[in-house]
């Protein structure tokens, strides 16, 4: 059993939080097989940005020059307003390594074909364009009939299988969905300008907020965060006239990205939604992970940094617990708080943006100035805790 609890487990999901799965025990000597629903493993995305926490758990994978190597450092976070006027300032939190930049963005494409490789030298197998169809948990195994019609028996099986999680769903019931918050999320990828060299907040006056984000020497990608009242969706030849009325209004960079779109441009959209399944996120041998019990807004920048601490906290109590069931208590302890606190910060941090009176706007505007810098350096600090 190469030392750990489990000999053989079923990761379902190859996204972020399935791969790290899959590096994690297979590194252990651990039978791992991925199964991911989609044809192939080729995720769609713009930008991932990589706090220190996030960092830290690539560096104990040995990965963590790999993503320095494809991305973008940096320390500085900016707050402005839609003027492109700066209201604070201040440098994330240097917690890993003093000598290392706090912040590392990369491309949600480059991060997974790292993780993939990772996952494959580590021994884990990935099938592509299928699903679990039945499972039926005995005292000391799970077994598994796929879509396929394959049967196979797992020691262990984690639910890495995101948002719309087909395995919350039948551990806990359909009505376990995703909850809309009432704010949509739009990203596009641009040139990168020449002094874009931190993370910058703009501030806009009707309950908006634009994000540019530097993800190598010639990319960025631009986030727009919006109310979305009564949570619609978009056709993609909606998407660009829709997205040039939102920001209407910025000035500066942003007013020159406004004028600039064209047809070319790639927008994408999703609804912001959470996902609050109450501890425990386990049935029995089957645990939930990452999106698939915790998804947050990405106000924080946290919930691939999430998905891999859960991964890497099971492989951890593998190690050292003194059963699957005490294990899966201990990763209950350890990860439940941690998450809770980043969603309520996340959703904190979303509501911040409510305000388009220009007097309070004025005032808001002040007040972040103020607050903010001292709420980013204890949110670094808290997530630079133990995991």
């Amino acid at each position: 059993m190469s030392g750990t609890l489990v000999s053989k487990i079923l990761v379902l999901g190859g996204g972020i939080g399935g791969m790290t799965a899959g590096i994690v025990f297979g590194r252990m000597g651990v039978d791992v097989e991925i199964v991911e629903k989609s044809e192939t493993n080729l995720w769609k995305g713009v930008g991932i940005i990589q706090n220190a926490n996030a960092l830290r758990v690539l560096k104990s994978l040995g990965l963590m020059q790999a993503v320095l190597d494809e991305g973008f450092q940096m320390d500085e976070r900016r707050f402005c307003d839609d003027m492109g006027e700066t209201v604070c300032s201040a440098d994330a939190l240097r917690s890993l390594d003093p000598n290392l930049p706090a912040i590392n963005n990369i491309t949600r494409e480059r991060l997974q074909r790292i993780l993939d490789r990772a996952a494959a030298d580590a021994g884990a197998t990935l099938r592509t364009g299928d699903t679990i169809e039945t499972l039926s948990q005995k005292a000391d195994r799970v077994d598994v009939r796929f879509a396929s019609g394959r049967e196979e028996t797992y020691d262990l099986v984690i639910g890495a299988d995101g948002i719309r999680s087909q395995l919350r769903a039948m551990l806990f019931g359909e009505d376990q969905k995703p909850r809309f918050v009432g704010y949509g999320f739009w990203r596009m990828m641009l040139p990168r300008p020449d002094w874009l060299d931190f993370i910058g907040v703009y501030q806009g006056r009707k309950e908006t907020k634009i994000g540019l984000v530097p993800l190598s020497k010639e990319e960025m990608y631009l986030f727009l965060v919006t109310n979305e009242p009564g949570n619609p969706w978009f056709t993609d030849d909606q998407k660009l006239p829709c997205f040039r009325e939102r920001i209407e209004g910025f000035d500066g960079f942003c007013g020159e990205i406004r004028e600039g779109l064209s047809e070319t441009d790639e927008i994408t959209y999703s609804p912001a939604e959470q996902v609050e399944l109450p501890s425990p996120w386990y049935r029995g041998r089957v645990v939930l992970i990452g999106d698939a019990s915790h998804a947050i807004l990405p106000h924080m920048a946290q919930g691939a940094a999430m998905a891999m601490e859960d991964a890497w906290v099971l492989g951890d109590l593998a190690q050292s617990a003194g059963s699957v069931s005490e294990m899966l208590e201990l990763f209950m302890e350890r990860r439940y708080d941690r998450c809770l606190f980043v969603q309520k910060a996340s959703r904190a941090a979303a509501d911040s943006q409510q305000t388009h009176d220009p007097e309070e706007l004025r005032k808001h505007l002040k007040h972040m100035g103020e607050i903010l810098p001292g709420i980013w350096r204890k949110t670094d600090e808290r997530m630079a805790e133990p995991i």
